[in-house]
C-alpha cells in the first residue's frame, strides 16, 4: 500500500513539473501582451496629449513649426531612427514654400524625413507618411476663413502619434528594406508638402518605393479602412487576407461604398474625379507611379455621404472645433482614439513583417496607377475631354445621317404606295383597257409636278 501511495505521488510531482511550465510560459506571454499594450497605449495618449498642446498648427504657422519640432526631438530621443539627407533634403528637412488656400499668401513648411536603413543595402524602401499640421472651421457656414482653433486629434494627431510609436518600434528591428518616416507640413493646403515631395520623385525612385503607406484621419470614425487603388491588384487581395487572419480591424473600402462618398466638384488635386480615398497625401504620391495604402476611418458602409463621415447621423468631427480630446472621448468613448490607432499600428506592423510582403508589392506595381497617371496631369485631361467631344459630335452627324436616310426612304415608300393607290382608284374612269399606260403615265405625271422637291425648268 506504502509503494502504491508512493508511486501515485511520484506520479503527479512529475506531471506538475511538466505541466507547469506551460502555466508559466502561458502566463508570462499573457502578461507581456499585456504590458506591450498598455506600454503603447501610454505612448499613443502621452504624444497625442503633448502633441495638441500646437493646437493653432495651420499650415506655415508658428504652431505648425513647433509641431515639428517636437517630431523632430521625438524622433532624435526615442527611436534609432537617422535624419534623412541628399541633393534636397538636408538633416531630415525638405523646406518648401506654397500658396494658402485661407487667405492666399506664401509661406514656409517642410517635410520632415527620417530612416530607417535595411540589414543590407538596398535601393528598395518603404514610405511610411502622414501630414502634421490642422485647422478647423464652423459647418454652419462651410467657409474656410472663418477659422477656429482644434487640437486636431483626427486631423492629425492620431497619425502623427502612431506613426512615431511606428517609428520607435521598427527602428528596433531589421528589414531587407529601407524605411523611410515622413511627416508632411501644409497638408490641409491641397496636401502642398506631398505635392513638393513628390515633385522630386523621378520615374526611377518611384520603381524603388515598394509602398507608401499614408495614415490620414485614423483616430475617430466607427470603421477603419484601407484603398490601394481603383483596380484590383495582388497588394489588395494580400492585406485584405491578412488583415482578416490577424483580425485588425481594417478592411478594404469597396467600389461599392467609394460610389457613395464621392467628394467634391473642386479640382484641387487635379484630378475631376475624387472621392474620400484618394483626398491625402496618397493621391500626389499615385500621380507619380508610387503603388501606395491610404488608411482612413468613417463610417462608409451604408447611406449616402458626401464627404468625411465619421458615425452616420452624428455631427462632423474633422475639421470642426469638436476635434479635441475631451469631446471625443466623452462623446464616442474613453478608449475610443487608442482603439482605433492600435488596430492601424497592428495592421502595419503585421504587413511589413508579413512572408511574401516585398514580392506582392513588386508583383502589385505595375497594376495600379496607370488611370492616375493619365488623369492626373490636367493637360491630358483637357486633351482627353476634346478628343471625346469631336467624337461625340462625329457620332451624333453619323446617327443623323442615317437617320435621314431612313426618314427619306420611308417617305419614298410612303408616297409610291400614295400614287399606286391613286393609280388604282382613278385609271379606270379614264381610259379603256387599251388606253391604260396611257393613264397610267398621265397620273404619274400629275404626281410629279405636285412633288417640290424636283426642280423644274
Amino acid at each position: 500500500m506504502k509503494n502504491f501511495l508512493k508511486n501515485i505521488l511520484f506520479a503527479l510531482l512529475i506531471s506538475i513539473s511538466v505541466i507547469s511550465p506551460y502555466f508559466i510560459s502561458h502566463t508570462s506571454a499573457v502578461a507581456v501582451n499585456d504590458i506591450q499594450e498598455n506600454q503603447l497605449s501610454e505612448t499613443i495618449i502621452d504624444i497625442i496629449n503633448e502633441f495638441v498642446v500646437f493646437d493653432e498648427r495651420l499650415p506655415g504657422s508658428d504652431d505648425e513649426e513647433k509641431a515639428g519640432d517636437y517630431i523632430i526631438s521625438y524622433l532624435n530621443e526615442n527611436t534609432n531612427c537617422s535624419p534623412y539627407s541628399d541633393s534636397y533634403i538636408t538633416d531630415g528637412i525638405q523646406s518648401f514654400k506654397f500658396t494658402s488656400i485661407f487667405d492666399g499668401n506664401y509661406y514656409s513648411s517642410r517635410n520632415i524625413i527620417y530612416n530607417i536603413p535595411a540589414t543590407n543595402p538596398t535601393d528598395k524602401k518603404v514610405i511610411l507618411c502622414c501630414n502634421y499640421d490642422a485647422y478647423a472651421f464652423k459647418y454652419a457656414s462651410y467657409d474656410t476663413t472663418s477659422l477656429v482653433s482644434t487640437e486636431g486629434v483626427n486631423q492629425s494627431a492620431g497619425s502623427v502619434a502612431t506613426l512615431l510609436a511606428l517609428a520607435k518600434q521598427l527602428s528596433n528591428m531589421s528589414f531587407e528594406y529601407n524605411i523611410e518616416f515622413i511627416f508632411f507640413g501644409a497638408g490641409t493646403s491641397n496636401n502642398a508638402g506631398s505635392k513638393f515631395y513628390t515633385d522630386g520623385i523621378s520615374n526611377e525612385d518611384a520603381s524603388n518605393i515598394l509602398l507608401a503607406i499614408n495614415l490620414d484621419t485614423i483616430a475617430v470614425g466607427k470603421n477603419l479602412y484601407f484603398y490601394i487603388d481603383e483596380f484590383s491588384t495582388d497588394l489588395n487581395e494580400f492585406s485584405s487576407n491578412l488583415f482578416k487572419t490577424n483580425k485588425t480591424g481594417v478592411s478594404e473600402i469597396s467600389l461599392t461604398n467609394l460610389g457613395k462618398v464621392l467628394l467634391s466638384s473642386s479640382n484641387e488635386l487635379g484630378l475631376k474625379y475624387t472621392h474620400i480615398a484618394q483626398n491625402s497625401n496618397n493621391f500626389n504620391l499615385m500621380k507619380v507611379g508610387i503603388l501606395t495604402m491610404n488608411i482612413f476611418a468613417g463610417d462608409y458602409d451604408s447611406g449616402v455621404s458626401i464627404g468625411r463621415n465619421e458615425f452616420t447621423g452624428q455631427e462632423p468631427i474633422t475639421f470642426t472645433d469638436y476635434d479635441n480630446v475631451d469631446y471625443i472621448t466623452t462623446n464616442i468613448g474613453e478608449s475610443s482614439i487608442f482603439d482605433n490607432l492600435n488596430k492601424v499600428y497592428n495592421s502595419v506592423i503585421s504587413l511589413l513583417t508579413s512572408s511574401g510582403f516585398v514580392e506582392v508589392c513588386e508583383n502589385s506595381f505595375g497594376q495600379t496607377n496607370g488611370y492616375y497617371l493619365i488623369f492626373g496631369n490636367e493637360d491630358l485631361v483637357t486633351l482627353c475631354v476634346i478628343i471625346t467631344f469631336i467624337i461625340f459630335i462625329i457620332i451624333a452627324l453619323i446617327w443623323h445621317y442615317k437617320l435621314t436616310i431612313k426618314a427619306y426612304n420611308a417617305r419614298i415608300e410612303t408616297e409610291f404606295v400614295s400614287t399606286v393607290l391613286n393609280i388604282t382608284a382613278n385609271v379606270d374612269k379614264r381610259s379603256s383597257d387599251d388606253d391604260i399606260p396611257k393613264a397610267i403615265s398621265e397620273i404619274v405625271a400629275e404626281d410629279i409636278k405636285k412633288d417640290k422637291r424636283i426642280k423644274r425648268k
